[in-house]
């Protein structure tokens, strides 16, 4: 499978609202790009998902996928809910030490 055009898939999927038919999509991608791990993020943070956000996130971080900063505003968008604390706490923790607060876009995703 093609990953550009499955990850346009994911997406089209995503900004429809339809998160299972991404998840069904983004699942046989044999080696998503870290495109493709941050468009299902972004679909499950707009579709007000945290959790598989978060989740999405940290299996990332172990994949070694690259992480640029439009994942990284994504997942604090997750955390914006009073309910997440916590999660975003070490959110933020993670921005500071990976150094991705020095991008203007995650600095203002902070505030």
């Amino acid at each position: 499978e093609d990953v550009f055009v499955c990850t346009a898939i994911v997406d089209l999927y995503a900004k429809c609202g339809h998160m299972a038919e991404a998840r069904e999509v983004f699942s046989r991608i044999p080696n998503p790009s870290g495109v493709s791990w941050t468009v299902m993020l972004s679909g499950c943070t707009k579709s007000n998902d945290a959790l598989s956000a978060l989740e999405i996130f940290k299996e990332m971080r172990r994949s070694g996928v690259e992480i640029n900063s439009f994942t990284v505003t994504s997942v604090i968008a997750a955390c914006g809910r009073p309910s997440m604390v916590c999660e975003a706490s070490q959110i933020h923790a993670w921005v500071l030490k990976s150094g991705f607060y020095l991008f203007s876009s995650v600095a203002a995703s902070l505030i």
